[in-house]
């Protein structure tokens, strides 16, 4: 049995986690047949820091945020999703999306309108969001906050 850890955080929501586990299963069989002892399965905790600077990983998801804000100096950079086949997404590159309740939104928002925008700008006026609140999903990820 490995000793080593694995985790795939980022977007391992309930509905999700088939394919993320899907995914960590072809990652580990590459590894192993590489000679590499990868963990059978991957490691699930609420504790994000203490994963990324455990001893034990072997291989983890992170944003861009948190290693700006230190983790980079605990772990190595070895991969970058490509996000070709989303919308709004271009190699490395991808786009996040601001929400608004439709009551809020008004008919000038209708929803043919929310394709990604070919030139990359938005298209949502600033104006219609003053004055109104906004969540996000942690301080540190650039899709929820930074971006």
């Amino acid at each position: 049995m490995s000793e080593w850890i694995a985790a795939l955080p980022m977007y391992d929501w309930p509905e999700c986690r088939q394919d993320t586990d899907a995914l960590w299963q072809g990652w580990r069989d590459a590894l192993r047949r590489r000679g590499v002892d990868a963990p059978h399965a991957l490691t699930r905790t609420g504790d994000l820091q203490a994963l990324w600077r455990s001893p034990n990983l072997l291989l983890a998801q992170t944003c861009w945020g948190p290693m700006e804000a230190g983790l980079a100096g605990h772990v190595r950079v070895v991969g970058q999703p490509d996000y070709s086949a989303y919308e709004g997404g271009e190699g490395a590159y991808y786009s996040s999306v601001i929400v608004m309740r439709k009551d809020v939104a008004g008919p000038e928002m209708a929803a043919s309108d929310m394709a990604a925008p070919e030139d990359g700008r938005a298209r949502l006026s600033p104006d219609l969001m003053r004055g109104e609140r906004l969540a996000y999903n942690e301080a540190l990820s650039r899709s929820g906050f930074l971006a």
